[in-house]
């Protein structure tokens, strides 16, 4: 029953009590500690770190795991003790590692603000069988990032989210310097913002849906085939290929110099304008544009807020608010007071670009850890994010003015597990301070 509950219900809250029984019936046992560390620290995550610690270090002390190994460094890490999460790495680095410890550490890294190394250890993501590769893309024409591109054909291509596509797109300008061409493919939705961008003299755009057919147009299709039955790719002819989270390793990145942190987006001003016309209230209220969720893997990682939590700010004077929610989290809209005015922009976005337009007729964008808070920093957009107390690997610094990767991003960061009310009064304090300005 326990193992039914851990492994195929994910219900860690009844799995937990079970394992607490059976670690006294079977002590000797590593199986079931590495299950309740693992079970205590989804659970309780900043809480019990003391007993997460104990039941991860004796699961360790049994088998001398790698995986046990690893959950006992992230746990060290959430308690601080960084030295000890390096020795625990070193450790497992040199027992045998498996892709997925090397992923593991790839993440320590990003988190401590070594990207390069970082995001060149992460290259062997595809090896873990959690990211597929492209089919018939030859990992023998992976760029090393030491090879010549002088005269060389390059498909930089998408692998994972929305929110990676505009991240990491930064750096095709600069890939565009070494290469003689440079194809992109990319999620249909995305491809207005990258044309408006002016990403055309840098690179050729294609569809992810070239995977199926060289010549199939953007309307056709917006499902994503590229790793199940996708081949047209490989088909097109290219000296090189680079996966995308390849590019700050290949670039050597760096916080001492981030690329392109000012943005390096733009929506067409045309359209923008259009936008404001058809959607935009005209009046003096600072107008924020609200994303709330994520997709599913955002909910697996504690980055989503209901979007009652907002409440103390939708109840503001002065202010008025804008829903880019365009996914099912949108119903959440219904579910609230009907004195509540918020407009629901999500409903008439096509693609990206108008996602991109919306953002230009805001004052400020208020976001969880999604790819709307992505575009908006890509855009240079003002834009509050905020984050639970442990943050995805990428962000190496969530408690300054910016938020490293982009400049125009401010950082608002939990100090305890899921305290999103006082991160939310946080965020009103600075919009009413932002209000009193504006009346002045």
């Amino acid at each position: 029953l326990a193992s039914a509950y851990f492994l195929t219900q994910e219900n860690y809250e009844d799995a937990r009590p079970l394992y607490e029984r059976l670690i006294k019936v079977y002590p000797e046992n590593a199986l079931m500690y590495y299950r309740l560390a693992f079970i205590y620290e989804r659970i309780y995550q900043d809480k019990e770190l003391a007993k997460q610690e104990e039941y991860a270090k004796h699961a360790y002390d049994l088998c001398r795991d790698n995986i046990a190994h690893t959950l006992l460094a992230r746990i060290y890490y959430r308690e601080g003790k960084k030295d000890k999460t390096r020795e625990c790495f070193e450790k497992i680095l040199s027992n045998n590692p498996t892709p997925e410890d090397k992923v593991a550490y790839s993440r320590f890294l990003m988190k401590e603000g070594n990207l390069a190394d970082g995001y060149g250890i992460y290259r062997v993501r595809f090896d873990t069988g959690i990211v597929a590769y492209p089919k018939l893309l030859s990992p023998e024409k992976r760029w090393n990032g030491i090879d010549s591109l002088d005269g060389k054909t390059v498909i930089v291509h998408y692998e994972q989210g929305f929110g990676d596509s505009v991240m990491f797109s930064r750096y095709i300008p600069e890939l565009s310097k070494l290469a003689k061409k440079v194809i992109f493919v990319v999620q249909k939705n995305l491809i207005p913002i990258f044309k408006s961008s002016g990403f055309e003299q840098y690179c050729e755009i294609l569809s992810h849906e070239a995977d199926v057919n060289l010549n199939i147009k953007l309307e056709d299709s917006n499902r994503s085939v590229m790793y199940s039955t996708g081949s047209g790719m490989g088909k097109i002819p290219h000296d090189y290929h680079i996966p995308l989270m390849d590019t700050p390793y290949l670039f050597k990145e760096s916080p001492d110099r981030m690329l392109h942190s000012e943005g390096y987006l733009k929506a067409d001003s045309k359209k923008t304008e259009e936008f404001r016309k058809k959607y935009i209230n005209k009046n003096n209220k600072i107008k924020v544009g609200l994303a709330y969720h994520g997709t599913k893997d955002s909910i697996l990682t504690y980055r989503d807020i209901s979007v009652k939590k907002f409440l103390p700010l939708l109840k503001m004077d002065g202010v008025e608010f804008y829903s880019f929610q365009s996914d099912e989290y949108a119903q959440e809209l219904q579910e609230l007071d009907k004195s509540i005015t918020i407009t629901d922009l999500g409903k008439v976005f096509k693609n990206f670009e108008d996602t991109a337009c919306a953002m230009n007729c805001m004052d400020v964008i208020l976001s969880t850890d999604n790819v709307v808070m992505n575009l908006a920093g890509a855009l240079g957009i003002k834009t509050y994010a905020l984050f639970n107390k442990y943050t995805e690997s990428r962000w190496y610094t969530v408690d300054g003015n910016d938020l490293g990767w982009y400049d125009s991003i401010r950082p608002f960061h939990a100090k305890t597990f899921n305290d999103w009310d006082n991160l939310i009064l946080d965020v009103k304090e600075v919009l009413i301070r932002s209000e009193e300005h504006t009346s002045e």
